[in-house]
């Protein structure tokens, strides 16, 4: 039998024996680990390893086209034609290992029961996977593409790791699995919560917050919270700290003198280049720039912050 505290063992992909990866975590309020790596094998003939047995689910989340056999409980399954971020799902219930026959470029996403069940906020479930392969699924493949590293932090935001990863699994879970009907959440936030959850996530930088900490402090899932603090805000919580960060920004250039560099320390980015890559792209220009325009500032003379 096995049970969801078994240890971990698919997490990091090794039996899919990648030439080189590169993994995401997000960690719930229970201490789950929810696993998201990007493995590629150059393109030749690729025997994998087989999974072992755990109580969860993977998806493989294909970046191009390849072509594969498989074995799930050592029973050879009809080849799959991989198109790009068209997922496969398969349930870890059951040992699987397969034969890729040009090798392959993919993301692997390792969810156990346990955070499945904590992201969605249900207990007990029972999934029904897709048989088949699914048709390229664009909203997906916009999640995964937002997970790059981009100009406002993208993957180094843990923060902003939490609450994507989490987003994924909440996607797939409702369009491709059958688990039964979540009860609704509701609208948004209550006083309180909207309060606690605001303070936590501003003291992001200084206390080590995770979404997973503000949500379990709302005593909510991390699926439920993130869906009600948009509906009480209008924004996801990455997006909402962002600009809080850079109104707190705009208000010290315009009152201060301060320099980037402590700009940057005060309002929670890690560094003076984090805050001038933020602040252009919210607001068209560069923090000294902004500054000089605004109030005539000479300052900050420059767009790097120097003097």
């Amino acid at each position: 039998m096995i049970r969801s505290g078994a240890k971990a063992t698919n997490r990091g992909v090794a039996y899919l024996r990648p030439e080189r990866s590169s993994i995401l975590r997000a960690r719930t309020a229970r201490g789950s680990l929810v696993s998201f790596t990007h493995a590629v094998a150059a393109g030749r003939p690729h025997m994998t390893g087989s999974s072992q047995l755990e109580d969860g689910l993977f998806a493989l989340i294909p970046l191009c086209r390849f072509r594969a056999l498989h074995w799930c409980g050592g029973r050879l399954q009809p080849a799959i034609d991989y198109e790009p971020f068209a997922a496969s799902f398969h349930d870890m219930r059951e040992k699987w290992r397969a034969e890729f026959t040009d090798g392959f470029d993919l993301w692997h996403l390792h969810v156990p029961r346990a955070a499945l069940e904590e992201i969605i906020g249900r207990s007990n479930v029972e999934w029904a996977l897709p048989p088949a392969m699914a048709a390229p699924d664009p909203v997906l493949a916009s999640l995964i593409d937002a997970l790059r590293p981009t100009p406002i932090g993208g993957s180094s935001s843990p923060l902003f790791v939490d609450q994507m990863l989490a987003a994924i699994v909440t996607h797939l879970a409702s369009r491709y699995f059958q688990i039964g009907e979540a009860a609704a959440p509701r609208a948004g936030l209550g006083p309180d919560q909207e309060k606690l959850a605001k303070d936590m996530l501003e003291a992001v930088g200084r206390s080590g917050n995770r979404l997973a900490d503000v949500a379990s402090a709302c005593g909510l899932s991390i699926g439920q919270f993130a869906r009600r603090f948009r509906a009480t805000t209008g924004l996801p919580p990455h997006r909402w700290l962002t600009s809080m960060r850079v109104a707190r920004a705009r208000d010290l250039l315009a009152h201060s003198n301060l320099t980037l560099a402590e700009i940057a320390m005060r309002c929670g980015f890690a560094d003076q280049s984090h805050l001038i890559r933020v602040f252009r792209t919210a607001m068209g220009s560069s923090p000294g720039r902004w500054r000089r325009e605004m109030i005539g500032s000479t300052l900050d003379t420059d767009d790097d912050g120097s003097l």
